[in-house]
């Protein structure tokens, strides 16, 4: 699954402050959360978190024979990196190393702000898909845990703004991906609701093709239909928020989350 233009990019939800922790730190989250499995379902939450499958499992063929080290530049990215090292790269997989960056998470208009639908449609644009089914992330962010035509109904709208640090984005080049044999095998091939739901508990629905570790500072909005703001008042709502949470962000000792009432 391609994403975020066009590479899906997945990174823990971390205030970005602490990107100061260093590259090491996200390298061994990556290792122990992401490496072990390449598989998400959509419907679902797609941090790494809640990856599935079993560790050292993997859905496609590497070259495992070719595999190589790839060392990450000293503070790439502003973690103090300190020449740390990835080990055992497929030949397949690409490694980039960010510089120093701070960069807004949706950069026009900042902030975003828009209806259910443009919102779920930015979000699924993001991860390569088309359409405007809600996926489980953009569920996660807004708190919505009822049917996307009931949750649409009694939201007016929605808003984001924030900021993301990237380290480093691993991604699959090969453009033609082969299944292993044990994930073929394991394919339902007759319609039966309860294999099907045991594939993709295990395998989840989609394999991700990039992912980009860094760290993260974001605020979601949800205005109710009840809410009397208008439109530019919601905005405004939104504008304030992120002036007060991000401008003058380097003079900050602390980004704890701040919770705001839905609007």
């Amino acid at each position: 699954m391609d994403g975020a233009g066009p590479s899906h990019d997945l990174a823990p939800e971390l205030p970005w402050r602490r990107r100061r922790a260093g590259a090491p730190a996200m390298m061994r989250r990556w290792r122990t959360r992401c490496r072990r499995s390449a598989r998400f379902d959509v419907t679902a939450d797609t941090r790494l978190l809640y990856c599935k499958g079993a560790p050292a499992s993997r859905l496609v063929l590497l070259d495992e024979r070719r595999a190589r080290d790839v060392a990450l530049a000293e503070g790439a990215g502003g973690g103090g990196g300190g020449g740390a090292v990835l080990t055992n790269v497929p030949v397949e997989v690409d490694v980039d190393v960010f510089r120093e960056s701070r960069v807004r998470s949706r950069p026009e208009p900042t902030p975003f702000v828009c209806s259910f639908p443009k919102m779920a449609e930015y979000f699924n644009k993001k991860s390569g898909l088309s359409g405007s089914v809600p996926l489980g992330s953009f569920n996660s962010m807004f708190s919505f845990t009822g049917s996307s035509k009931n949750d649409a109904a009694v939201t007016k709208a929605l808003a984001l703004d924030g900021y993301f640090v990237p380290l480093f984005k691993v991604k699959l080049t090969s453009s033609e991906l082969v299944l292993r044999e044990d994930v073929k095998r394991a394919i339902p091939y007759s319609w039966d609701p309860s294999s099907l739901a045991s594939f993709i508990e295990n395998y989840g629905t989609h394999i991700i093709t990039s992912v980009t570790i860094g760290g993260k500072d974001e605020v979601y909005i949800k205005q109710h239909h009840s809410s009397q703001l208008s439109s530019s008042e919601f905005e405004k709502y939104v504008t304030d928020i992120g002036d007060e949470r991000f401008l003058n962000l380097e003079n900050q000792s602390n980004t704890a989350p701040i919770n705001y009432k839905e609007k």
